[in-house]
């Protein structure tokens, strides 16, 4: 494998990237039983984040493809799309 690093010029020494990455596929690697991540909570789509994927289907029914959802700004959109395409959030 080629050897790269971090740095190569200036007043630093470089730093090998091939060690950093092979320190953390390590770490990655071995088991921890202190690290336990839980399931997600199911989330429940509030009532506009429930129109908003009626409205969704509707266009698409009318065979609207291209169609623009507008939500402000920590509304959920990312949920509504999740949601949207059954992916099980």
């Amino acid at each position: 494998m080629e050897q790269l690093s971090f740095w190569s010029g200036g007043n630093f020494s470089p730093a090998p990237v091939n060690a950093a990455i092979a320190a953390v596929n390590e770490a990655l690697a071995a088991p921890n039983p202190a690290i336990t991540v839980p399931k997600p909570a199911a989330v429940t789509l509030r009532p506009y984040q429930a129109e908003s994927i009626a409205a969704i289907e509707g266009e698409w029914k009318q065979g609207h493809r291209r169609t623009l959802l507008v939500l402000p700004t920590g509304c959920g959109k990312t949920i509504v799309f999740c949601k949207l395409t059954g992916s099980g959030c």
